[in-house]
């Protein structure tokens, strides 16, 4: 697909390579090139704009933020269960 798609890109680099060759040494033929390129960004532009002014935008909901907790700042369990003499905290 790569190879094909790179061959078709210098086939088209060559025909308008053969276009625009003659057309550097012709000022009629210069300033038919440009017209026909700026023709056809124009229609590209004018494309693009009203695909874009008719597009609909689908936004998905917002999801809720889940907080998950680890636990590692939970309470000691009592000293009267804990082995030993172990200090409880508070937090």
């Amino acid at each position: 697909m790569f190879w094909g798609c790179f061959a078709g890109t210098i086939m088209m680099m060559i025909f308008v390579l053969s276009l625009e060759l003659p057309a550097l040494h012709n000022p009629l033929f210069f300033a038919l090139l440009l017209l026909v390129f700026a023709a056809a960004a124009m229609g590209f532009y004018l494309l693009n704009r009203q695909r874009a002014r008719s597009a609909v935008l689908y936004f998905e909901e917002p999801v809720d933020e889940v907080i998950t907790r680890l636990g590692l700042m939970s309470p000691l369990p009592p000293a009267s269960s804990a082995k030993g003499s172990q200090p409880t905290f508070p937090f």
